[in-house]
């Protein structure tokens, strides 16, 4: 009796700890592919993906050939001679002012080379010489990946002596209605385009080769357009 009772005992420990064994499996199981899913995450490196962070936007002129990709960068020198691949290119690429932002600031300037020997975006601004050229092509589109604005010419004219334009205090209030009356009264013709303090406004800036000022050494053709 004493003998059956102790193998009693024996079969029931020896089954009690399979028990407990056969329950803990699960628990593993599920621990076991959390842990290699961690694993997989942490090494697992995604490509990164291109980006062409300086590009803000395409400015054009409808029914011509003028089309620019505009670049910005933290200085108004490096696309003076680079292009937007970063690579060395005499042309450079058309960069708006590193000082404007295409949603906050009230201007927006933007400068591109213009030349007789190669072929350069800006070149065709030349045209708005001329006032028939002007009522032909009014409007400038600036386009950006939020929206599409529009900008109607309200003055055109070369520049050799003051760069107020570029220097100008344009949150200043009384400084910007008096830099837009300037530019009102420098144009070539009168585009009968009134623009007030309360505009927002596009200056592009190419040089000229308008022999009228070639006695000076920088000359530039400003096309001023405002927000419509």
């Amino acid at each position: 009796m004493k003998k059956f009772l102790k193998l009693l005992t024996i079969v029931i420990i020896v089954l009690f700890s399979f028990g407990i064994s056969k329950s803990a499996e699960p628990i593993i199981e599920k621990k076991e592919p959390v842990k290699e899913v961690i694993k997989k995450e942490e090494v697992v490196e995604e490509p990164e993906e291109e980006s062409d962070s300086d590009i803000v936007g395409t400015i054009y002129i409808p029914d011509t050939e003028f089309k620019a990709t505009i670049t910005q960068t933290t200085d108004n020198v490096y696309y003076l001679n680079h292009g937007i691949d970063g690579k060395s290119l005499a042309k450079g690429n058309p960069f708006l002012d590193f000082r404007d932002s295409v949603t906050k600031t009230k201007t927006l300037r933007i400068y591109g080379h213009n030349s007789r020997t190669i072929h350069t975006e800006f070149h065709i601004l030349e045209g708005y010489y001329k006032e028939k050229f002007y009522k032909q092509h009014p409007y400038i589109y600036f386009e950006t990946n939020k929206k599409t604005m529009k900008f109607q010419i309200f003055a055109s004219y070369i520049e050799a002596k003051d760069w107020s334009y570029y220097n100008a205090n344009f949150n200043d209030v009384e400084v910007y209605k008096n830099e837009l009356a300037k530019y009102k009264k420098k144009s070539i013709y009168d585009t009968g385009v009134e623009v007030t303090e309360n505009d927002r406004i596009l200056i592009l800036q190419t040089c000229s080769y308008d022999k009228r000022y070639s006695k000076y050494k920088n000359k530039y053709l400003l096309i001023m357009a405002k927000e419509v």
